[in-house]
């Protein structure tokens, strides 16, 4: 199942990147993008949010979303993720696939909140300052959790 959903995160990057400008609601849309099945790889929806500068008080926006397919019994999973693009040249620099690992260990929560991504958690707690060491200076990150 993670095989599938990093295929599609990875393949669906410029997608995420085109569609960004295209979406309008600060919460997560009502519509879902379907992709159909491909050999080997079972269909998927893909659900963007809203720019989310504004939850990072950074100066690079953001996109969250979820991809979500149905599991052999015909349950739901979903994985969430949130996507910046470079400050520096988005077309050209790396994209960086960040999953943390371990049971407990959030990629956005500890990856993106408080080591390389665009926002910390001010040391005071309760709101976000921008991280001027933040990986997304020169390259693309997309955190899955």
């Amino acid at each position: 199942m993670l095989g599938l959903f990093t295929w599609a995160l990875v393949a669906l990057t410029p997608w995420v990147q085109a569609a960004i400008p295209l979406v309008a609601s600060p919460y997560v849309e009502d519509s879902d993008t379907a992709f159909p099945s491909r050999p080997g790889v079972e269909p998927f929806t893909l659900r963007l949010g809203h720019d989310t500068a504004s939850v990072c008080n950074s100066s690079t926006p953001g996109t969250s979303g979820f991809i979500t397919s149905k599991d052999r019994r015909g349950g739901q999973n979903s994985i969430f993720f949130w996507f910046f693009e470079s400050k520096h040249d988005p077309e050209s620099d790396p994209v960086i696939l960040w999953m943390t690992g371990g049971p407990g260990a959030s990629s956005v929560g500890y990856g993106h909140l408080m080591e390389l991504g665009p926002c910390r958690i001010a040391p005071e707690g309760g709101y976000t300052v921008e991280n001027p060491f933040g990986w997304n200076n020169n390259a693309t990150l997309l955190f899955v959790e």
